[in-house]
């Protein structure tokens, strides 16, 4: 039954991301799209991709900073393709950037002294990463409220929303810095393991927390500077209200559960480029010019994984023979 209720929620959301993403079409136009996206020019391409990687690899320092606090080394190979697996994944997911790390996991748990150090590590890097997304969260929402007439309704639902992650979040960071237990509490030993790694951790003389604030602080800046130089590059120079606006939205409507964002992001900055007197189609190029460097990295992501699994089948009828 649950099968059948989670076939059923994945087959609507889907469907309901197909709907939004022929709306946007519709009202950026396929043919003016199409005419966006031809003005783009080899090198502006090169350069887009370079800040893709610097964002991947970012990343792969930030999951590897924390891995050397718990006193764990991956190699080079299998930081990183642990961690594209991971990206791959979680770019398919319904909910944005999470979903990957049972991948992330098992690729990377061969060469892991300890699993508990490595599920401890990917959970900080994720949690102090989504914190700073917050951030931009509450920027953008904050400039929506200032910038664009929304109904009162949806501008309250908006506040309710970022207040009770913000409480919630709070309460965490409360707990965790006066080293008091909440999650341990939950009488489980992989729980109350990753609960005392995290308070070893989230400690105000640690420099490990500080250095991976500025890593993740970093990559964030890396993910702002591809949507300034995206929108650049169609020619159009967003002021800094404007740029984190717009990425505030984007991570915003991210969280909706569907399927990787499918027509959320393209329908969202159609209405949000309008709203700031700049083309609909322009929002729409945006974000398709996005899911190209990201679907690059889904491809590498799966192949790894497709790899992977061609070897384990493999030994394992190496055994039965």
């Amino acid at each position: 039954m649950k099968i059948v209720k989670k076939t059923l929620f994945f087959s609507l959301s889907v469907l309901l991301g197909l709907v939004f993403f022929v709306l946007a079409f519709r009202k950026a136009g396929l043919v003016n799209v199409a005419e966006v996206l031809n003005g783009l020019i080899w090198w502006q391409l090169l350069v887009l991709s370079g800040v893709t990687i610097l964002i991947v690899l970012a990343g792969a320092g930030c999951w590897a900073w924390v891995l050397k606090f718990f006193g764990e080394k991956l190699t080079f190979k299998t930081l990183l393709s642990s961690l594209l697996a991971g990206m791959a994944i979680s770019n398919l997911t319904p909910a944005m950037g999470i979903g990957g790390e049972p991948a992330q996991y098992l690729l990377a748990k061969r060469e892991a002294r300890k699993k508990k150090n490595l599920i401890a590590s990917m959970v900080i890097d994720k949690l102090l990463y989504g914190t700073i997304n917050y951030l931009l969260v509450v920027a953008g929402a904050f400039l929506l409220a200032l910038n664009i007439p929304l109904p009162f309704k949806i501008k309250w639902l908006i506040i309710l929303f970022l207040f009770t992650v913000a409480a919630l979040g709070g309460f965490f960071y409360f707990n965790i810095f006066k080293n008091r237990k909440f999650i341990g509490k939950i009488n489980h030993h992989l729980l109350a393991a990753l609960e005392r790694r995290m308070h070893r951790f989230f400690r105000w003389k640690n420099p490990y927390l500080w250095g991976l604030v500025g890593f993740s602080f970093f990559r964030a800046l890396l993910f702002v500077l591809r949507f300034y130089l995206l929108v650049a590059f169609f020619g159009v120079f967003l002021s800094f209200e404007e740029l984190f606006l717009i990425i505030g939205v984007l991570l915003l409507t991210g969280m909706l559960p569907i399927p990787s964002t499918l027509g959320v992001f393209e329908l969202s900055q159609a209405l949000v480029f309008e709203a700031l007197n700049l083309s609909g189609t322009l929002g729409v190029s945006m974000i398709l010019v996005m899911r190209f460097f990201d679907l690059i990295i889904v491809g590498l992501g799966l192949s790894v994984l497709f790899k992977q699994s061609f070897k384990s089948i493999r030994m394992f009828f190496r055994q039965l023979g």
